[in-house]
């Protein structure tokens, strides 16, 4: 007994110390990114000639200047929008249907938990300094006012979470379309040169945040999360999976077998998301059920979004499939 404890000791403190050195590891490496860019644009500010070679740099380093929408309108951006999803939608529409591995017995999640006082008062100090156009209120003033709000607040998200459901002004949006990459054809909006980013009301995303951690808290529980997946957790991130494939891939490499990286980047993967797909699988795969379940079919439905950008602004239309990203 004592030689197998003094083992598992052993096992843990090299753990810990792996633990440490990676961790070392990845600040070192964050460090050196802050660095390099600092002193990429200290160089270009230095070296600038005149004072329109520094404001233009100080505008490119800002992201200031150039915006979308100069070379395209709303509308003509919120119907390329649409009509992406829709064709690829309609090019999938003859797949098999979706198989639904079956959750473990006796696990569900069936309705959530309270929010605190507390809790809500921690989320809204946390926000950060900005706000989106639906906001009745921006964040700076919410924050300053937030002992007197954050009482009503609780009350309305309790009986959110305890009603399953979602009201119709938490499920608007705006779409700003941000450019992809620089120097692609900005005027053409079939280029794929945009990414539609949802922009929802700040309340909305305070709610959002209580409904992930006790969904998430579930998942990660029962362990209902394939290990492998990166994105999305705490802990995990494209550095992780990265390091996890190269670890694959030098172990084949190690074995004498051949190794092979195949990989598959689904367009619009966000924004074609099937609703009743999800919710099936919600409940087949994961147990979500009853008022958990009824909360995120009143997510889904009923959705609405606008393109907003340039001062000018598209038609409304409503969102039949896909969620905010």
């Amino acid at each position: 007994m004592a030689a197998a404890s003094d083992a598992a000791s052993s096992a843990s403190t090299a753990s810990e110390s792996a633990r440490q050195a990676w961790l070392s590891q990845r600040r070192a490496y964050h460090q050196l990114c802050h660095d390099k860019c600092k002193s990429f644009w200290s160089d270009k500010l230095s070296t600038s000639t005149n004072p329109h070679d520094m404001w233009s740099t100080v505008d490119r380093l800002l992201g200031r200047g150039h915006r979308a929408c100069d070379r395209v309108s709303a509308d003509e951006l919120s119907r390329f929008f649409t009509d992406k999803v829709e064709w690829i939608r309609s090019t999938t529409s003859g797949s098999s249907p979706p198989t639904y591995s079956p959750v473990p017995p006796g696990v569900s999640f069936t309705e959530f938990t309270s929010v605190s006082l507390d809790d809500v008062a921690t989320a809204v100090a946390g926000l950060p300094d900005k706000s989106s156009a639906l906001d009745p209120i921006p964040v700076p003033v919410l924050k300053a006012v937030s002992d007197l709000l954050a009482p009503f607040l609780t009350y309305l998200f309790n009986i959110l979470l305890s009603s399953g459901h979602v009201p119709a002004a938490f499920k608007d949006s705006f779409v700003t379309p941000v450019i992809k990459k620089p120097g692609s054809d900005e005027g053409n909006p079939s280029s794929y040169s945009y990414r539609p980013i949802s922009n929802l009301s700040v309340i909305s995303k305070i709610l959002e945040r209580f409904v992930v951690r006790q969904l998430v808290s579930y998942l990660d529980t029962h362990r209902l999360l394939p290990a492998t997946q990166s994105g999305f957790r705490r802990g995990h991130s494209t550095e992780t999976a990265t390091i996890r494939v190269l670890s694959d891939l030098l172990d084949s490499v190690d074995r004498g077998d051949t190794a092979v990286l195949v990989l598959l980047d689904l367009t619009a993967a966000f924004d074609t998301v099937d609703h009743e797909i999800l919710l099936k699988r919600l409940r087949a795969t994961f147990g979500v059920d009853s008022i958990a379940l009824a909360w995120f079919s009143s997510y889904l439905a009923g959705r609405k979004q606008q393109v907003r950008c340039g001062g000018k602004t598209s038609a409304i239309i409503d969102v039949i499939c896909g969620v905010p990203q």
